[in-house]
């Protein structure tokens, strides 16, 4: 295997993980709006588990995924194969997988499809002349859905409410009020503690 295969597979593992973490993560965000009633700082949330699901995701797909593909290359290059066989063998191991390893009909389409996508990105790089333009097209593409996406989110935000005067009033006496039924159902633990300071410090930095 020579420098530009690997340099190839490297830039179609980024581009495929980033274009799936990027569906997940969207998908993942739009169920997370229905069932919440709090919608801020969507951003910071789709961008989170845009670096979750790219940490597994882009694991995978970098081991086992390119060993799959450089062996069906080698395959391609040995018995001549066409563009389409090419993609198809991919897909039909991505189902495979998919199927032996979750037993769902479901994941091993997912896996498929995830699967075919990495050969057609694959299969386009192969048949461009000019690498270095070919691997600004791919990261062009697999960055554009993330950024569309995050000022999508940005746009249906709601701003974090103020922290007012008020709230900081209730905040305080709910500590009071936490502090005062501690104080009335361990008398003897509270006086220890404000005659001996140092040993609140002592159990607190032990996490007691």
């Amino acid at each position: 295997m020579n420098k530009s295969t690997l340099t190839r597979k490297l830039f179609n593992t980024v581009a495929v993980t980033l274009l799936v973490s990027c569906l997940l993560s969207f998908l993942y965000m739009v169920r997370s709006i229905e069932t919440s009633v709090n919608d801020y700082e969507l951003v910071q949330g789709f961008i989170g588990w845009v670096l979750v699901y790219a940490l597994y995701a882009g694991a995978v797909i970098l081991i086992y995924a390119n060993l799959v593909s450089v062996l069906i290359e080698l395959l391609r290059n040995k018995f001549n194969l066409n563009s389409l066989t090419y993609i198809i063998l991919h897909g039909l191991v991505g189902a495979l997988t998919g199927g032996v390893v979750s037993k769902s009909a479901l994941v091993a389409l997912c896996i498929a499809g995830i699967a075919i996508l990495y050969a057609l990105v694959d299969y386009w790089q192969i048949t461009q002349e000019d690498e270095s333009r070919s691997i600004k097209y791919i990261l062009l593409v697999s960055l554009l859905p993330i950024v569309c996406s995050s000022i999508y989110f940005a746009t249906i935000s709601q701003p974090l409410p103020p922290f007012t005067a008020k709230d900081a009033i209730a905040s305080a006496i709910d500590d009071h009020s936490i502090t005062s039924n501690f104080y009335l159902n361990y008398p003897m633990i509270f006086t220890f503690y404000n005659q001996h300071p140092l040993s609140l410090m002592y159990y607190s930095a032990r996490g007691l």
